[in-house]
C-alpha cells in the first residue's frame, strides 16, 4: 500500500496541519494543496503517486463538492501536471 501525500501544510493558520490529501467539505482542495501534493506525493521512478480520498457520503462534503468543487480540483490538477512536464 502506497500512501497518498503527507506532510505539514502551512497557510493561513497560525499552527500548520497535517496533510493527507482528503477532499472535504471543511477542507476544499485550493491551487496552494493542490501544489502541496504534488510535492508530498511519493514517487515511483518518475511517476508521481497522487492519492487523495473522500469520506463523500457526509452531508457536509457533497454540497461544497458537487456544486463545482470537484470540476475546480480536476482542472488545477491539470494545470500543476502540465506545468510540471
Amino acid at each position: 500500500m502506497i500512501t497518498g501525500p503527507t506532510g505539514l501544510r502551512f497557510g493561513e493558520r497560525l499552527m500548520p496541519r497535517v496533510e493527507t490529501g482528503e477532499i472535504a467539505g471543511y477542507d476544499l482542495p485550493t491551487p496552494s494543496r493542490v501544489r502541496r501534493w504534488f510535492y508530498l506525493a511519493p514517487t515511483i521512478g518518475e511517476d508521481i503517486f497522487l492519492k487523495l480520498y473522500t469520506h463523500g457520503a457526509q452531508e457536509r462534503n457533497f454540497e461544497p463538492l458537487l456544486n463545482g468543487g470537484l470540476s475546480r480540483l480536476f482542472g488545477w490538477l491539470a494545470e500543476e501536471a502540465a506545468r510540471r512536464t
